[in-house]
C-alpha cells in the first residue's frame, strides 16, 4: 500500500527493473530550488500535453494515441523536432530523476533503439533502474500523487471556457481581458509551499522549523489538511453549541472522517 510509504516518507521500491524512489524532504526541494515543485512539472506537462492530443484528435487517431504509452510521444517527437521546448522537457525530467533516484544527472539517459525507455545509473554498486516505455506511465502516477496531484483534477484549474456570442474584435479583446485578470487572482490565491510550512508551523501547536524541514511534501500536505480539518472541526462545534448560531450539531462532519488517508490510485 503506497499510502504507508508516503505517510512514513520511506523510499518506495517498485520493482528489480524499476529501482527504489526517494521522497525527497522540504529542505531537499528548497536545497535544488524546487520549492515551486518544479520536479514535478515536466511530468504534469507531458500529461496535459498527452490528454490534450488524444482529446483534439479525430476518433480514429484518438484509439492510435491511446495505444502509444506517453513516454513515446515525447521521445518521437524530440527525433523529430529538435526545438528547445522539447529539449528543455527532456532535461527537466532528468533532472527530477535524478533527485528522485539519488543519482547524478548524468547518469540517465534515454534510449531509443533496441530498448525505448530511461535508463538510470548509479556511482557505486547498485544495480542499474530501467524504465520502460511500458512503465513510465506508472512512475509518472507515482510521482504526482506522491507530491499530492490529483490526475482527475489536472484540468479544472485551466481558464474557464468563454463563448463568443458576436465574434467581434471588441469582444474578443474583452475576454482576453478578463481571462488574463482570472489568471492573476488564482495565482495571487494559490497557496506556495512557504504558505503551508507557515500555517503548519504555527496554527494550533508551534511546530518547530527543523521538524518540518525533514518532511517530505506529502507529509507537509497531510498535516496541514489535518490541522485544518481538527480546527474547522472544533469551529463548528462551537458554532452550534452557541445560541449565536443555528447549525445543527448532527450535521457537522466529525474530524476522523475528514482526515482518513485514501488509498491510492497507483497500481
Amino acid at each position: 500500500m503506497l499510502e504507508n510509504y508516503y505517510i512514513t516518507g520511506l523510499p518506495i521500491k517498485l520493482s528489480e527493473t524499476l529501482g527504489t524512489v526517494y521522497q525527497p524532504t522540504i529542505e531537499e526541494l528548497i536545497k535544488f530550488d524546487m520549492a515551486n515543485l518544479e520536479i514535478v512539472n515536466p511530468f504534469l506537462v507531458l500529461e496535459k500535453s498527452y490528454s490534450q492530443l488524444c482529446n483534439e484528435e479525430s476518433f480514429e487517431l484518438k484509439c492510435k494515441y491511446d495505444a502509444i504509452p506517453i513516454l513515446d510521444l515525447m521521445m518521437l517527437t524530440s527525433r523529430k523536432d529538435s526545438s528547445e521546448e522539447i529539449e528543455l522537457l527532456s532535461d527537466k525530467i532528468k533532472k527530477s530523476l535524478s533527485i528522485l533516484y539519488k543519482t547524478d544527472i548524468k547518469n540517465i539517459e534515454y534510449m531509443n533503439k533496441i530498448k525505448i525507455g530511461i535508463l538510470i545509473k548509479f556511482d557505486d554498486k547498485k544495480k542499474n533502474a530501467f524504465i520502460s516505455r511500458e512503465d513510465f506511465g506508472l512512475v509518472s502516477d507515482l510521482i504526482l500523487e506522491m507530491f499530492c496531484i490529483d490526475k482527475k483534477n489536472l484540468f479544472k484549474d485551466d481558464e474557464d471556457k468563454w463563448i463568443e456570442n458576436t465574434g467581434s474584435e471588441r469582444e474578443k479583446q474583452l475576454i482576453a481581458h478578463f481571462k488574463e485578470k482570472e489568471r492573476k487572482k488564482r495565482e495571487k490565491e494559490a497557496y506556495h509551499l512557504c504558505d503551508y510550512i507557515n500555517v503548519v508551523q504555527n496554527i494550533d501547536r508551534y511546530v518547530p522549523i527543523d521538524v518540518i524541514l525533514k518532511m517530505t511534501y506529502w507529509q507537509l500536505i497531510n498535516a496541514y489538511k489535518t490541522k485544518i480539518q481538527f480546527k474547522n472541526y472544533d469551529e463548528s462545534l462551537g458554532f452550534a453549541m452557541s445560541f449565536k448560531y443555528q447549525v445543527e450539531a448532527d450535521k457537522i462532519k466529525h474530524w476522523s472522517k475528514e482526515i482518513k488517508i485514501q488509498t491510492s490510485t497507483v497500481k
